[in-house]
């Protein structure tokens, strides 16, 4: 993706920068609690371009370390997964769940597929859906969504019931070293 088209992304979602960070800290916060409770040996850091920031960060991501909101790291600091958070603050187009495809364009150019993680945060209920780049990509319909949407762009969308939950996330984790 060009500078010219992140920085044109940036400023078109700027008004939801606010909402963006509150559904990063929420992730963050929850799978730091589960960690404890389970007595897990990961941590999540913030790595991303202004991730839980909601100011304007003029950067651009470089690596896959600083292009996604959080990575989780086991005990020897190993990347385990990258997490890319996402979310509306309502349900858009039914019972589907839409990322953006610049998304899952990160993950390709770095290389990273079998290691990314979106987490959907649905803002005005809470619910937190959770999908692996490998199980969105094969579920998912491409579309583009017109200016008329609540959102406009090129987007995968899946059926909400297709997705999974932070459990599932866990057990993925727990079987990599």
């Amino acid at each position: 993706m060009s500078s010219v088209k992140a920085k044109r992304l940036k400023q078109e979602f700027r008004s939801k920068w606010r909402d963006g960070v509150i559904r990063e800290w929420i992730v963050k916060q929850l799978l730091d609690l589960i960690f404890l409770q389970k007595k897990l040996p990961y941590r999540i850091l913030w790595t991303g371009v202004g991730a839980g920031n909601a100011e304007h960060v003029d950067e651009n991501y470089d690596s896959p370390l600083n292009a996604f909101d959080l990575v989780i790291v086991n005990e020897n600091m190993k990347i385990l997964a990258y997490l890319e958070v996402t979310g509306t603050n309502d349900l858009c187009r039914g019972e589907e769940l839409c990322i953006g495809a610049w998304k899952l364009f990160k993950a390709e150019r770095f290389n990273v597929q079998d290691k990314v993680w979106y987490i959907h945060v649905l803002s005005s209920k809470i619910p937190i859906r959770v999908i692996s780049y490998a199980r969105l990509k094969k579920i998912s319909s491409f579309r583009v969504l017109q200016e008329t949407s609540l959102v406009h762009g090129k987007f995968y969308c899946s059926p909400v019931n297709k997705w999974g939950s932070i459990s599932d996330l866990i057990r993925w984790l727990r079987v990599r070293k």
